[in-house]
């Protein structure tokens, strides 16, 4: 009797750890470092491919065994998507639980049937939005929508991930480094703090394409190539599609993890944000 009931024990539990993954959102492809799903307290590996869901809690844990170069690789389910890459360099260190949030709505919108907006970064045209200014190994901003009419949220541009500091930055109404670069930058001191809610110091923006420049530290005349794209949408748009626009904000973090820190991909990203763009001014 006893060992049929050990034998039930063993068959149900790992149908109880499934039974709990309402929504699949990911599978492990490959990592390094030591991470843990903290909603199942389990281990990742990459030989055992672990789902990723809805409920996980990803964190990597503290330890001397930690690296800068520590990353985990995921694949979403049924996408266009490269592979999915949290990497610890490009996270400031991997000190927060890692932010599912886009890989989870996106999962729950698959759900729900095809998109309108497109989710193939790949398929858009590099040569339009080519960067002039080579791109950083750490970049502290990212690219954004925004409504036209109001000042900048810098929590729309800035990596949320970035600890508080002090940045030059500037503000450039073009869609290109070549354009923006023919005139000389006219910066602006920004303090940052995630803990604070904020807005960058250039006013109301008007609707079209802009890029957000962070000024060399030690000579704030000069651009560096970390910067954001940033277009600001019409507000007649932001109000009355604004579930799409948050699908979109979504589509660009998720195609800004699977583009990566490459310098070669940056200028797909651009491209990428101005097609969402597009197509969220034209949808009916």
């Amino acid at each position: 009797m006893l060992n049929r009931f050990a034998a039930f024990i063993l068959i149900a539990a790992p149908l109880t750890l499934t039974a709990q993954c309402v929504l699949e959102v990911g599978i492990v492809q490959d990592l390094q470092g030591p991470w843990i799903d903290r909603s199942v307290n389990k281990r990742l590996s990459k030989d055992t491919r672990d789902i990723l869901c809805k409920s996980s809690r990803i964190e990597r844990q503290a330890g001397p065994q930690v690296s800068v170069d520590d990353y985990l690789t995921v694949a979403f389910r049924g996408s266009k998507l490269k592979l999915l890459r949290f990497e610890c360099k490009r996270l400031f260190g991997c000190e927060k639980p890692l932010d599912l949030g886009p890989l989870i709505r996106e999962a729950e919108r698959r759900l729900k049937g095809s998109s309108s907006l497109p989710d193939d970064p790949s398929a858009q045209s590099k040569s339009t939005y080519s960067r002039a200014l080579p791109r950083p190994e750490l970049e502290t901003l990212r690219p954004a929508l925004v409504a036209a009419g109001e000042p900048i949220a810098a929590s729309a541009v800035f990596r949320p991930e970035l600890p508080k500091g002090t940045f030059h930055i500037e503000l450039c109404q073009n869609a290109s480094d070549e354009a923006c670069g023919k005139s000389l930058p006219k910066g602006m001191v920004f303090s940052w703090d995630p803990a604070q809610p904020s807005n960058l110091p250039f006013g109301a923006v008007k609707a079209g394409v802009y890029i957000v420049y962070r000024l060399l530290d030690d000579d704030p005349v000069l651009r560096s190539g970390d910067r954001a794209l940033v277009v600001a949408l019409a507000p007649k748009v932001m109000a009355q599609k604004r579930k799409l626009v948050t699908e979109a904000l979504d589509k660009i973090a998720l195609a800004d993890l699977a583009l990566g820190g490459r310098p070669a991909d940056a200028a797909l990203l651009d491209a990428y944000v101005i097609e969402l763009a597009r197509v969220l001014t034209e949808a009916k």
